[in-house]
């Protein structure tokens, strides 16, 4: 019997050892059952080799899958289409207000791609001015973060496209653009208080 040195054997003696078949039975059943114990931690070791891989496999395919559509161009906003599309005449007011929108257009810090966003925006003189509202948003819009690297972009004011330098307005120069902004915009006002941040002002001065 397999199972003597366990003492689960009491079938057997050693002084007349006779194999009856309730003893080979038992003999079966414990070879067999030796067996399913050696069998099973190589099962659970193969199965975890057939998971990683699986699981390798899927990262692989994952990955290729992003890097094909890492390299497709960026669709437009359904705004900038139209507003494109039509040279300013749809697209480039708020609705129901005098408020005007241009097309900025700045360079992806990341991709180095043209990106272009749909603002607000108001006149200073020769300048113009837009806000980095994002709608009261606790974060910054991402033309914001591609002007503070690259700080040179273009903008589309109806048909009128030309190159211009961004400077976002010192502390004294945002403390007298604001009153004149939310003005004309009262909006921002409730951006400003629906967010922690201070809304960024920034200068668009032409190149």
């Amino acid at each position: 019997c397999r199972l003597l040195s366990f003492g689960l054997c009491p079938a057997y003696s050693p002084e007349g050892f006779e194999m009856t078949p309730e003893r080979l039975t038992w003999s079966r059943f414990t070879s067999t059952l030796e067996q399913v114990t050696v069998a099973v931690p190589r099962l659970n070791a193969l199965a975890n080799v057939i998971r990683e891989w699986r699981v390798r496999q899927k990262s692989r395919r994952q990955t290729w899958l992003w890097r094909m559509f890492a390299k497709l161009p960026v669709p437009p906003r359904p705004h900038t289409l139209v507003y494109r599309l039509t040279g300013g005449m749809v697209g480039s007011h708020l609705p129901l207000t005098q408020v005007h929108v241009l097309l900025l257009t700045t360079t992806g810090r990341r991709s180095g791609e043209p990106r272009t966003t749909p603002v607000v925006y108001f006149h200073q003189g020769k300048s113009l001015v837009i806000v980095a509202s994002d709608r009261g948003m606790g974060r910054y819009p991402e033309w914001y973060w591609n002007l503070q690297l690259n700080p040179q972009a273009g903008i589309q004011v109806g048909r009128n496209r030309q190159r211009v330098y961004a400077k976002e307005a010192r502390p004294e120069e945002r403390r007298l653009l604001w009153p004149l902004l939310t003005e004309m915009l009262p909006l921002l006002a409730l951006y400003q208080e629906s967010t922690t941040r201070e809304l960024p002002v920034v200068i668009l001065h032409p190149i």
